[in-house]
């Protein structure tokens, strides 16, 4: 027979500061001692606390009752609701010196007025969206469907050009220059619709185009930064499968009731999204993060520790 490993959930390990203070007279003892507490924390509850009640509210969704009951039932550690509270919130606060405040990526989105507040230059419109409203101009009477249609085979080009890049049959460089010309007859298109003269509450299929194009034309630089820049999608496939578990959680919890609780959630999902792109663990990375806050030096990165090639899974650039 082979040895079996078992694997068994340790018991929660309390240390008291005043040990410390009992042997302060062996060097050696102090210096483990710390490095277990980390830093005496006035709550009473170590970092890895910390990190655990953040998982279990931030990534697994319970009710500050429910992480009460889960860690009194799985560590023996009592813990009142106020204070999951609290915990909740040193986690967030150490969350934020490694999320930061302001957002220097590549944001590949839809076109909700949400996101307006990015930068052109830094955002790549969906392609798989904006076919959908190429498609549904071209089905659309009169001019709309000739308008509709020209647009619609323009972007099957574009991204025949495109699969030929993926399937390394066609340079860059050489994408790049195709992409030009598409481009010029897109905006070309774009502009046609949009001289069209139409009133102010007309609600005609070719008003509802013609704003459509106007639309397009106010953001249509943010349509082709993949085409000059690497590792961008043309679409945001990736960052919609990302915010999904945010979406669901927002319909079942019915968002949150603070600006605390807001900045909390936020906080979690990125570092959560970020970490499992990178395959990297969370507690870990958790604990990690709130020492230093508590410690006060510089928090853990976001960056990834490796350099990962995956277009898809490099979701630092889809919010």
């Amino acid at each position: 027979f082979s040895n079996i490993d078992i694997i068994h959930v340790p018991k929660p390990l309390v240390i008291s500061d005043r040990l410390i203070e009992k042997y302060d007279l062996f060097d050696e003892l102090i210096h483990t001692f710390k490095l277990l507490c980390q830093c005496v924390s006035p709550s009473g509850y170590g970092a890895s606390v910390v990190a655990m009640v953040a998982l279990l509210s931030g990534v697994y969704r319970n009710s500050q009752r429910m992480v009460q009951t889960a860690l009194a039932d799985l560590f023996r550690i009592s813990i009142s609701l106020g204070t999951v509270n609290t915990l909740r919130l040193e986690a967030s606060y150490a969350l934020a010196k490694s999320v930061g405040e302001n957002f220097r990526g590549i944001l590949n989105s839809d076109r909700h007025g949400a996101y307006n507040w990015v930068d052109l230059e830094r955002r790549q419109l969906c392609w798989a969206h904006l076919r959908r409203e190429f498609i549904k101009i071209s089905e659309r009477p009169g001019v709309c469907k000739e308008l509709g249609t020209a647009l619609v085979k323009q972007q099957e080009k574009l991204f025949e050009l495109w699969h030929r890049v993926r399937d390394g049959t066609l340079t860059r460089c050489d994408f790049v220059k195709l992409a030009s010309g598409i481009r010029l007859e897109i905006k070309a298109t774009l502009q046609e619709a949009a001289d069209y003269s139409i009133g102010t509450r007309e609600k005609t299929a070719l008003a509802k185009t013609v704003r459509t194009c106007r639309q397009l034309l106010k953001v249509e630089s943010a349509m082709w930064l993949f085409v000059t820049t690497e590792d961008v999608e043309p679409t945001n496939n990736a960052a919609e499968r990302a915010i999904r578990p945010a979406v669901i959680w927002r319909r079942t919890s019915f968002g949150s009731q603070t600006q605390a609780g807001s900045l909390f959630v936020a906080r979690m999902l990125t570092v959560v999204t970020t970490l499992k792109s990178q395959r990297r663990n969370l507690l870990e990375f958790m604990t990690q993060a709130v020492v230093a806050a508590r410690e006060g030096t510089p928090a853990p990165s976001l960056l990834p520790e490796t350099t990962n090639s995956s277009g898809e899974e490099d979701l630092l650039k889809a919010a």
